[in-house]
């Protein structure tokens, strides 16, 4: 049997074995903005060098599949209002028009006190929420429940002719 490791999956589900004490990372002219004809999505404002690291970011949400649901509304109660105006502008599958909230416009550390609309969350993560990709130590795809939902991530847009590639190590 294949070992767990961070970047084969974990051992019988175990979660914890997975969550990493690192922080995440944005390049500098790394933004979210509306493209015409398009809806959101992320744009480098500047040049970067073939190879170079875009972002790593923590996820925000990350259980096991069936756990998503209620792990994003315990979250989303227990965080700031700046994480809740972030993960509400997430696409839900009628607002991919409207830009997402700018640092200026949310209100950072203050604690929120009202109730989250489970339903909404539900559309939010059906249409963001990614299977964390296991692989054995062979570099065998191997099955597993575990997803996440990483903000950033989840404002790229799908491309056909991909230039960009998604690495998954523990909850990063």
């Amino acid at each position: 049997a294949d070992a767990p490791s961070c970047i084969s999956g974990p051992a019988a589900g175990d979660l914890e074995s997975l969550l990493l004490p690192v922080a995440s990372f944005c390049h500098r002219h790394c933004r979210v903005r509306i493209i015409h004809g398009k809806g959101r999505g992320l744009v480098m404002q500047g040049d970067v060098a073939c190879g170079e690291l875009l972002f790593a970011q923590k996820a925000f949400v990350f259980d096991h599949k069936p756990n998503m649901l209620r792990a994003a509304v315990a979250r989303l109660r227990a965080g700031t209002q700046a994480e809740y105006d972030r993960f509400m502008s997430l696409f839900d599958g009628s607002n991919g028009g409207q830009a997402p909230p700018q640092e200026d416009d949310v209100m950072q550390g203050k604690q929120r006190v009202v109730e989250v609309d489970a339903e909404r969350v539900q559309r939010i993560l059906s249409h963001n929420m990614f299977s964390r990709d296991t692989l054995s130590e062979h570099g065998q795809p191997m099955g597993g429940d575990i997803c996440g939902l990483w903000m950033l991530p989840s404002f790229m847009n799908h491309s056909c002719r991909a230039n960009v590639e998604r690495v998954f190590v523990g909850d990063l």
